[in-house]
């Protein structure tokens, strides 16, 4: 995003203009914060011609680096490198941070969306002129890759950041605007060495084996053939996992997914970006919310050893940050030819998505509530 700049930067809250979802996330969002009053701002925002030319710039350094083509730090191909696309609610947070006249990325939770996690760039460059000068796209994206000549090539996987060369290394995901990138975790692979296009994950196809265009405007598609499209607005999605019983990310159709709730349609199903999804479910002080998965699991009757381990992955909190009160989150499994129930009450708040599990033997179902407490949502 762009935004010329006078001086200073605060962050002075607007929280009736805030949307609930981002004041969930932090009181102090970037979508919820006023300018600074010193901040006026000479030019801002990006043109349909400037967002044409942040993707190819972007697409042009990833298809160097994939093909093989990059001579420096003597990086391989990249068999299953993506190629960005715009995103506009990354856009749009993006853009409200540099019209806030901005001189160092915010706090992770500053800049959260819903649908994937958000890594952050900020390029700073000063002009003395009474004019909006020009917005250097091409230079200031080159400045980033160019830590490509100090990545070394152990440092793709697992992924170990460094200063110098983080701006250049957010190669895996596939959805950008100017200065936030979706990148790379920790101890995680940034992308997989190989012959280009060789291993595109599942939802996507390899950009040199169509003859379709991917947009109307911009370069020919030719320029990225080494690089993996998603073939819809869903992203790459995640490989199933294999050596399971029971699997559900709330995203692909599944016989393992469906649900009864109580009340009926107090559960709502969000799909992310890149594969997976979740149940949500918002509750006022002295209401409940429960759900269970329809599935049950059959255990053999003469396997007397065997046992069923239920992994999952929840958050819950104060319908906004800050917010006190108190919520529990009850899981429970049970057999249901015997009169056998394992539960477990979760009390704290954890506005990450944090992992749990259950065991019991024989057959299961999962049963999620939240009784009682001020406003709260709760995601599994």
């Amino acid at each position: 995003m762009s935004a010329t700049k006078a001086k200073g930067s605060s962050r002075d809250v607007d929280a009736a203009a805030c949307p609930d979802l981002y004041r969930r996330y932090s009181r102090r969002h970037t979508q919820c914060v006023r300018p600074p009053k010193s901040c006026h701002p000479l030019h801002e925002g990006v043109s349909e011609a400037d967002r044409q030319l942040i993707v190819d710039e972007h697409n042009a350094f990833r298809n160097r680096l994939a093909s093989g083509a990059e001579a420096a730090g003597g990086l391989p191909a990249a068999a299953n490198m993506m190629y960005l696309e715009w995103n506009d609610e990354l856009a749009a947070v993006a853009q409200k941070l540099a019209s806030m006249c901005a001189i160092k990325p915010d706090c992770a939770d500053c800049r959260r969306v819903e649908s994937f996690t958000v890594g952050q760039n900020i390029c700073n460059y000063k002009i003395r002129s009474q004019a909006a000068p020009p917005v250097y796209w091409r230079s200031t994206i080159a400045y980033w890759y160019n830590g490509v000549k100090q990545f070394p090539p152990a440092a793709i996987s697992p992924y170990i950041y460094r200063l110098y060369y983080g701006t250049f290394s957010q190669a895996r995901r596939l959805l950008i605007n100017a200065p936030i990138v979706c990148g790379n975790y920790l101890n995680s692979r940034v992308y997989l060495p190989g012959e280009p296009c060789s291993r595109c994950e599942p939802g996507t196809r390899c950009v040199g084996n169509s003859s379709s265009s991917i947009f109307s405007g911009g370069r020919n598609e030719s320029a990225f053939s080494s690089l993996c499209k998603s073939e819809t607005s869903a992203g790459p999605q995640v490989a199933l996992p294999t050596g399971t019983i029971f699997y559900c990310n709330f995203h692909e159709p599944s016989l393992d997914c469906p649900i009864k709730e109580e009340p009926y349609g107090s559960f709502q199903v969000r799909r992310l970006i890149g594969g997976g999804g979740y149940l949500t479910t918002t509750v006022s002080p002295n209401e409940s919310a429960a759900v269970s998965l329809d599935r049950v699991l059959a255990v053999p009757d003469n396997d007397t050893e065997a046992s069923v381990c239920l992994r999952f992955r929840f958050r819950k909190g104060p319908f906004r940050e800050g917010a006190g009160g108190s919520s529990e989150l009850h899981v429970r499994l049970s057999v249901l030819d015997r009169n056998v129930i394992k539960s477990s009450a979760l009390t704290r708040h954890y506005s990450h998505w944090t992992p749990y599990s259950i065991t019991i033997t024989r057959p299961i179902r999962v049963q999620v509530s939240e009784p009682a407490g001020l406003r709260r949502r709760v995601d599994i």
